[in-house]
């Protein structure tokens, strides 16, 4: 197979890498370059909140108007981020060397930190993936995905054209349907609680 037909967003700046049928690829393309409206939302951009952020060393919530210390690392290990008073107290300690080798279990240089604001962080924008059918874009989250997970060589086909064209998708992409999560007591109480207002509201699913 050839393999769906993706755009790629980086986090550190919104440019994409588009890689076409046939293994032709275009790399750092501004958004406004690529021109796509979502076939399933209708939006050009999607973005989401970076993930919620803590200090390596009190675990405390790194908060929006707090700044913070990132060791700043540009490979795939991840950096640490230290809130503003425990990169004191460590900076300030007898050793600060093997302080933070007993933290993070390896040697971390904290005169390579870079002080950052939380509220700064980049937000998450959502990739692309083409309908081998129709052509169309889809948004990663909005076509369900599996984005990163899924092999090179697998075909992707949107909802309308599966259903018109009556074609399946390969198991690799299949998202498996809210009534396949496991049942936790709590979420049997959710359930019940839930179905008891709407049947008060008489609220009824056609």
């Amino acid at each position: 197979g050839k393999g769906a037909a993706v755009a790629l967003a980086y986090p550190s700046q919104i440019v994409y890498d588009v890689m076409l049928r046939g293994g032709g690829e275009e790399k750092g393309l501004a958004r406004s370059r690529l021109r796509l409206v979502c076939s399933t939302c209708l939006c050009d951009k999607k973005t989401f909140k970076p993930p919620p952020m803590y200090c390596e060393k009190c675990l405390a919530g790194i908060h929006q108007r707090w700044r913070y210390w990132d060791e700043a690392r540009d490979d795939e290990i991840a950096s640490v981020k230290l809130c503003n008073r425990c990169f004191t107290e460590l900076r300030n300690c007898a050793d600060p060397e093997s302080a933070m080798i007993e933290l993070v279990g390896r040697s971390v240089e904290l005169g390579g930190f870079v002080e950052r604001k939380e509220k700064d962080r980049p937000e998450f924008v959502d990739n692309w993936v083409q309908c081998e059918e129709c052509h169309s874009w889809h948004h990663w989250v909005c076509a369900l995905f599996k984005g990163e997970d899924t092999p090179e060589d697998t075909e992707w086909y949107c909802e309308p054209c599966r259903r018109n064209r009556s074609k399946t998708l390969p198991d690799e992409l299949l998202v498996p349907p809210a009534a396949a999560l496991p049942h936790t007591a709590m979420s049997r109480v959710l359930e019940e609680y839930v179905a008891q207002e709407l049947q008060q509201a008489q609220v009824t699913c056609e």
